[in-house]
Order: C-alpha cells, then structure tokens, then sequence
C-alpha cells in the first residue's frame, strides 16, 4: 500500500490508499462506495498533501467527525478514526523505516510493557524460589517436592475457531451496522440473542439468520408480530445482497458476498404458515369461526406474552 489503508470499524477487509484523492460517498462513482441513508451521494474526500492525509467535507448533511470532533476540513493522523454518516474507520499509516503499520505500533507499546511487566513478574518470583530452596535446605525432615513425572504431557488449550465476516445488517433508520460474524443469528427481545432489540413489539426470540448454502435465509421464531422480506411477509425465505430484513417495525438492508455460485435451493413449502394451514383447516375456519372441537373449558396462556418488567 502506497498511502496507508482504512480499516472499517464495522466489518470488512481494509481498504487500501492508492489515490492522492479519494472521494467518499453512497454515488457507484465514488472512491470508496458506502450504501447508507446517513451517507451523502458524494459525501467527502480524503486527500494526500505534504506526506499526511487531509479530510475534506463536501456538505454532507450529517457531515464528517474525526475522533469524535466535527470538522470540515481536518488533518487525520495515524490510528484517527473518521466518522462518515454512520459509518467508521481507522486510518493505518505504515512507519516510515519499516513495514510496520500505526496500529501495529501501538500493538508493539503494548507488547513491551506487558514483557516489562512479565520479566518483573519472574524476578519475584525466581526471588521466592530462592528463599524456599534455602528454607528446605535449613530443615532437612521436611518432605520433598512432588514432582511431575516424565511420561505426563502438557495439553496446549484449543484455540478458539476465527470468525468470519459473513456480510452486515445496515438500520435504515440509523444507527450502529451489525456485522453477521456467525452461521446463526437470532434476533430479539431477549438478553441471549445476539441483535438485541430492546422493544415491546419484537418477541424474545423473534427471528433468526441461518447462512446456508452460501445464502443467508431469515425464519420467523414464531412470533407475535412477524417478519418480512422486501415488504412481504413471510414465515421463512432467502435474503438476497440489498435485501430489506423487517423485524415488526423495524426495518435492516442486508450486503453480504454469496458463497456460492448456483442459486439458492427451493425452500419446503410446507415449512411457512401456521399449524392451521398445513392441516388444512383454515377453510373449514372460515365457515365455522368457532367450532365445538376448538372451544376449551380453560383458555391457554397466550405465547409471547410481553413482561413489561423486563423491559
């Protein structure tokens, strides 16, 4: 990389500066293209002058920020976050001298206090075995140390498996990208789901996100108010690159990279629609609304029924 490269704080690869100029914005003609509401067609430009790059707002609407700091034209040193809209990045500058990157400056301070720090730690402690070793050398009766035998292996801790970036949940109403970082994403009220909305009208497990096949398919949870893809509701249906994801009233754009080159499969048709629907006995509903075979001397406890406490 010639310039640097911006590193999206809300998913994806690093976007390399290979332009003295580069223009920031939602038009295909950009740069550096970012598909959100929040985002002006030509939103801002970065540009290369004197070895450091400058920030340049084109009178965006929501205009540019800078390590939290509103500006119109600003120099962005190495490691600066720069806030478009919605979206968010961190400027890596390679030193010069070496290869090595602002961000893995910062790694290598860390690094060396935590060796400082270590080397301090084990000059204690190798202090502390000494007075041990003279305390047992001054009482010969006491019973020496166990130690381990031989044979015995030492079992190195797995390392947990690398996430991938699997595509991104962008609000159309605004606010923070969710980045798809697993196979399955469950969607809800509740505190174990990992896109948490915090809302009366959305069940504790609303819905959730399955990556099959290379396609990310949504499937309704059961829930009391539904969802729908692109307008129309649906129990169970793929979600394709632009997609529109409504979760009751809320409403996500989905941008991944399918897998796969061959299409999606056909789904089970038996798999959307109520109980009712797939025993065939929504006809028979509707000329008898309540017939003797569905009437109960208890009434069940409604599903999804909202704890307002919990909220």
């Amino acid at each position: 990389m010639k310039h640097g490269q911006l590193i999206p704080l809300h998913g994806g690869n690093p976007i390399p500066l290979t332009k003295p100029v580069l223009t920031i914005g939602r038009s295909p003609d950009c740069d550096i293209v970012v598909r959100h509401k929040t985002i002006a067609a030509k939103h801002c430009q970065l540009k290369w002058q004197q070895g450091s790059w400058f920030v340049f707002d084109s009178g965006s609407k929501n205009g540019v920020h800078v390590d939290g700091q509103p500006c119109t034209e600003q120099q962005v040193a190495p490691g600066s976050v720069i806030r478009v809209g919605a979206a968010r990045f961190e400027l890596s500058m390679p030193s010069r001298g070496t290869g090595t990157t602002s961000s893995d400056q910062r790694g290598a301070v860390t690094t060396k206090r935590r060796d400082v720090n270590a080397a301090t730690s084990q000059e204690r402690r190798g202090r502390l075995v000494d007075a041990t070793v003279r305390k047992r050398e001054a009482s010969p009766t006491q019973e020496p140390a166990v130690r381990p035998r031989s044979n015995q292996t030492t079992q190195t801790p797995a390392k947990p498996a690398a996430r991938r970036f699997l595509g991104k949940l962008t609000p159309e109403a605004g606010g923070d990208v969710f980045p798809l970082m697993n196979d399955r994403i469950v969607i809800g009220r509740g505190q174990s789901c990992e896109l948490r909305l915090k809302f009366a009208t959305v069940s504790t497990e609303h819905c959730c996100l399955e990556f099959r096949d290379g396609y990310w398919l949504a499937r309704d949870l059961d829930s009391r108010n539904g969802i729908r893809v692109n307008g129309e509701t649906t129990r169970e249906n793929w979600l394709m690159p632009g997609d529109t994801l409504s979760v009751a009233k809320f409403r996500f754009e989905i941008d991944y990279q399918p897998r796969s080159e061959q299409p999606p499969p056909p789904l089970d048709p038996m798999a959307g629609g109520s109980l009712l629907e797939k025993a065939g006995l929504t006809k028979a509903l509707e000329k008898d609304a309540d017939p003797d075979w569905l009437k109960s001397d208890q009434d069940p406890e409604p599903d999804n029924r909202i704890d307002l406490e919990s909220l």
